[in-house]
């Protein structure tokens, strides 16, 4: 005989054969206190989830909001964009353009540098006119004089010619004369 109540009470459930069922009686018990507490844990994670949910229309109107801001931005960055290019296509003409101006008065400054040389240079040809001017009206001027030099010049060899002939002749006179 057995004086212990819990050994007593398994024997006496073994001969009336409820000790499978007393055995998952406890294990089904201890199942349903895991479940439970199973079931709590996940009640606990559920209310914040809960609370994510019910604020997850309004999330998602904020983001259709930001997504509409975006483009926004976007098409604004797109426009601000080819105004950029816009401007850095004057930019560059406008460069260009200044290059070309400096050429030009590079240019400029050249030919104001030849124009005060051709005008240096003709005003030395216009005082060698003067002077050649001068220089004729001298000729014409002393035409006469030149003519009348020439004149005298030739009848000055004509003169010495007949004197060299008249020696000639006195000389032949005085050789015959002689003989």
């Amino acid at each position: 005989m057995v004086k212990q109540p819990a050994k007593r009470r398994d024997k006496f459930d073994e001969i009336l054969g409820i000790d499978s069922w007393r055995k998952t009686y406890s294990e089904t018990n201890s199942l349903i206190k895991a479940a439970q507490s199973r079931i709590a844990v996940l009640e606990s994670a559920l209310g914040p989830l809960r609370d994510q949910v019910a604020v997850l229309p309004e999330k998602s109107e904020l983001l259709r909001k930001a997504g509409e801001e975006k483009q926004q931005v976007v098409e604004l960055f797109k426009g601000q964009q080819s105004r950029l290019e816009q401007l850095e296509a004057k930019v560059l003409e406008y460069d260009r353009n200044a290059q070309a101006i400096k050429d030009f008065n590079v240019e400029i400054d050249k030919l104001e540098e030849r124009i005060a040389n051709g005008r240096e240079k003709i005003a030395h040809q216009n005082s060698l006119i003067c002077d050649s001017e001068k220089a004729r009206q001298v000729v014409v001027e002393t035409q006469a004089g030149k003519n009348a030099y020439e004149l005298a010049a030739k009848r000055l060899t004509d003169l010495r010619l007949q004197e060299r002939q008249q020696r000639l002749l006195e000389q032949e006179k005085v050789t015959l004369e002689r003989i």
